[in-house]
């Protein structure tokens, strides 16, 4: 199993699969809350497949580039939601105050934590910068159980692959 510590804050998962199943989610909808008749906004996509059993999330966010002092390049996401609040709590994986900067580091979270599986990482989630027109681009297709809730309500979980 992977650990998430979520810190006691926005997110409640505790694994890395479900949060950024979750941070996906909650990215979408605040993101459909800023939209206006005039600037709709759709960076965060995640379509549910309950007959392969996954859910696969697509997502073109702004970043920023710069190199450090120290020579480093440097890439931060761009708070498009800035009207949102995000809390990080205390203590936990994630350290972005806002939810692009938090849906961008528990991709590379769980992008790093698939490298880490040996001898064959699996490959579910790609993450892939473009310091020319600024985006980061991220798809991933996560594993899930669709189950419906104690009212009838559909619920997808995101398994945790990462064993």
């Amino acid at each position: 199993m992977s650990t998430f510590n979520n810190g006691g804050g926005t997110l409640k998962s505790t694994n890395k699969p479900a949060a950024f199943l979750e941070i996906a989610h909650l990215v979408n909808e605040v993101e459909r809350a800023a939209s206006t008749v005039d600037v709709a906004l759709d960076n965060v996509t995640i379509n549910y497949d309950t007959g392969a059993r996954t859910a696969v999330i697509s997502a073109t966010l702004p970043v920023a580039g710069s190199i450090s002092s120290s020579g480093q390049i440097v890439i931060t996401s761009s708070n498009y939601l800035s009207g949102s609040i995000f809390n990080p709590g205390i203590g936990g994986d994630v350290k972005g105050a806002n939810y692009p900067g938090a849906f961008l580091e528990v991709a590379q979270l769980l992008s790093a934590s698939e490298k880490a599986i040996t001898p064959t990482p699996p490959n579910n989630i790609t993450i892939a910068f473009d310091l020319e027109e600024l985006t980061a681009t991220i798809t991933a297709t996560l594993p899930i159980v669709p189950t419906l809730d104690g009212s009838g309500k559909p619920v997808f979980t995101a398994t945790d692959y990462l064993g």
